[in-house]
């Protein structure tokens, strides 16, 4: 296991009782509906009700890609239950596009699996409109599942975990830059208005390059 390098933590929400970036770069989010402080993974966590619960954080450009690297890593557990606002079958916990498909999200799908099951993905698009979505990967509900979502560049692959990046799924991303200039979220995906997260999310980290296997499982080591 390898610590990420904090110097490239571009965000990070530990949502211990507050919005607060504690990356230090000061992108502080926005309550928005009545989301709850509850037990997490590591101290309290956020829980939403999958109707209009959501956390916004202001637009700006390092929480984009651009023609760059970057990953995305939180703690999940979906309600048994689904939201009941919009496309309820749909679990979007970090959401930045504008209307159509450009920029990402990272979210779960009810529909995917067993009915007790979801499968995430990870979701990239450019100002081009070309989108590429990786494959799902199963998620239990009611368990909380460590989610890391990786944009490598280099590798010219953007792929997801659900297991400490032991395995993952993958897709070759879209050419050109990835830079939608809508707020980011988190329990919503704001450019579509139509996807709620119902359940509770901890540890919400984006760092802006691509995250190693080893530095994954640092992460998902609970540290």
């Amino acid at each position: 296991m390898v610590e990420p390098n904090s110097a490239n933590l571009v965000a990070y929400y530990a949502l211990d009782g507050n919005l607060n970036d504690s990356s230090k770069n000061s992108r502080n989010g926005v309550l928005g509906g009545a989301p709850t402080y509850v037990s997490g993974v590591r101290g309290q966590a956020m829980e939403f009700d999958g109707a209009d619960d959501h956390v916004r954080v202001a637009h700006h450009n390092s929480l984009n890609p651009g023609a760059g690297s970057m990953t995305f890593t939180f703690w999940s557990n979906l309600d048994v239950k689904p939201g009941t606002s919009g496309s309820t079958n749909w679990d979007l916990a970090v959401a930045k596009r504008d209307a159509g498909s450009n920029g990402y999200y990272v979210g779960a799908d009810r529909n995917q699996g067993s009915a007790t099951q979801s499968g995430y993905k990870f979701m990239l698009g450019n100002t081009g409109a070309t989108r590429v979505d990786t494959p799902f990967v199963l998620v239990p509900q009611g368990e909380w599942i460590f989610v890391a979502a990786v944009l490598d560049r280099a590798q010219n692959v953007h792929k997801i975990s659900v297991d400490g990046g032991q395995t993952w799924a993958t897709a070759k991303p879209p050419a050109g830059q990835i830079a939608p200039t809508q707020d980011l979220a988190l329990g919503w995906d704001i450019g579509m208005k139509d996807f709620w997260f119902h359940g509770t999310l901890d540890e919400v980290r984006i760092y802006n390059y691509a995250l190693s296997n080893e530095e994954v499982a640092w992460l998902a080591g609970g540290r």
